[in-house]
């Protein structure tokens, strides 16, 4: 979890807005974790902020004179660049911290579009529960966060819609303790630290409502399971785009003699997320639209994003991964094609349930592009380690190689989250 600004005084009012000098001096870096219901479909996203001022490296959280003024700034970031940008239609889940709540700011938030986390090391008085009440009264969700069973949450839990239990703090015994304290409490329970498939059928079986954690990005211990990459058509075609020589009218008949390949890419280049004011009705003339690169992302996304069993948010995450990249390659004298296939491919062991080394082995991919998947070696796997850091909330880290990254990453959300939705309407026809 990411740590929060620090707490105003309990002796103190509500504290007033920042001045709007200390937002102008501050950088908000935003990333999202999304959160699981037991159908595997997205309840919600975490927004996870840093704020990066305070130099090179660091990525903890930095308070702008005063917790209210970061606050402000995380507030702006949302208001400024969209909730809807952000999250799409799911829910915010926000942390709270003293000075927000006490401040007035939660309530500058959309009911029915944010559920406030309360962490655990938060001071609780009459104050904060009043105001957490306040809250519910206006038809706010909220959750306990990392929570521990303690007497100081007697006046919370009547409160609480969502109780958060850390697996990798608790452990499956500790996990189980948790639940019997908490047998009377009435709202959702969500395990967070959710690393493996593994443990996730562990705390499914246990009841959780809710996952959240980093099980959907691992594969599946399946015993060496050997997967084929040459996926029939569309592996051929993904093989012979790599060849940079290569000439669209070479591709041309390898995608149209498959009429199913044909009819997914006609439905991509004619979706929404293209604006054509005329449909394109031949797969000659969708070629032409697209260009090559675009084309030899379609294709790798056909193959990774019609993969049964798996979430459709494992497809966003590596087209997040891919526009982050691509975006970034210009500050590092880098190909801007050649970092989206990195990006997008970071996640195919994953997609596929097969080691890396031995996916990427089956790959027409240059050494470069191979050392910077396995390994995250050279420019191209340090783009690798920054989007990353970003997911995982070390905001810093990224920062410290690429100045725009907050910016870029939010990009790349909006942008993951319209392209996955032009695939997938593809995909089911």
């Amino acid at each position: 979890m990411n740590p929060p600004p620090s707490r105003a005084s309990l002796a103190d009012p509500p504290a007033a807005a920042a001045p709007a000098t200390a937002e102008k001096r501050s950088q908000v870096f935003i990333a999202r974790q999304p959160i699981f219901d037991r159908q595997m479909r997205v309840a919600g996203y975490e927004l996870l902020f840093r704020s990066t001022d305070n130099g090179p490296g660091s990525s903890a959280a930095r308070v702008v004179d005063s917790t209210t003024a970061t606050a402000s700034v995380v507030l702006n970031a949302l208001t400024e660049i969209g909730l809807d940008r952000i999250v799409g239609p799911h829910v915010a889940w926000i942390n709270m911290p003293r000075a927000f709540l006490l401040g007035g700011l939660a309530a500058a938030l959309p009911v029915g579009r944010t559920l406030f986390e309360v962490l655990e090391n938060e001071q609780i008085d009459g104050y904060f529960v009043d105001a957490v009440r306040n809250l519910k009264a206006q038809g706010y969700q909220v959750a306990l966060d990392d929570f521990s069973y303690h007497e100081r949450y007697a006046d919370l839990l009547p409160l609480a819609d969502v109780i958060k239990l850390d697996y990798l703090e608790h452990g499956p015994e500790g996990l189980g303790r948790q639940l019997e304290l908490l047998r009377d409490f009435r709202g959702q329970l969500l395990a967070e630290k959710v690393e493996t498939h593994e443990v996730h059928a562990y705390c499914e079986k246990l009841g959780f409502h809710y996952f959240q954690g980093y099980f959907y990005r691992r594969p599946e211990l399946m015993a060496r399971k050997r997967i084929e990459l040459n996926r029939g058509s569309v592996m051929r075609v993904i093989a012979a785009l790599q060849n940079p020589a290569l000439d669209l009218e070479e591709v041309e008949p390898l995608i149209a003699r498959d009429l199913p390949l044909s009819l997914r890419l006609l439905r991509y280049v004619n979706s929404a997320f293209f604006g054509l004011i005329n449909e394109i009705g031949s797969v000659r003339q969708a070629l032409i639209r697209l260009g090559l690169d675009n084309v030899r992302r379609w294709a790798t996304l056909t193959v990774l994003g019609g993969i049964d069993g798996k979430p459709p948010e494992l497809t966003k995450a590596a087209l997040v991964r891919a526009r982050f990249c691509e975006l970034s390659a210009d500050d590092l004298g880098l190909d801007r094609s050649t970092c989206f296939t990195i990006g997008l491919f970071s996640l195919v062991d994953a997609m596929l349930d097969c080691p890396l080394p031995d996916l990427v082995a089956g790959l027409p991919f240059s050494r470069a592009m191979a050392d910077a998947l396995v390994d995250h070696s050279g420019p191209m796997g340090a783009l690798l380690d920054a989007v990353i850091a970003i997911e995982d909330g070390y905001f810093g880290d990224a920062k410290m190689l690429l100045p725009a990254a907050g910016t870029r990453y939010v990009e790349s959300l909006v942008w993951a989250d319209e392209a996955a939705s032009a695939l997938f309407a593809s995909i089911r026809g």
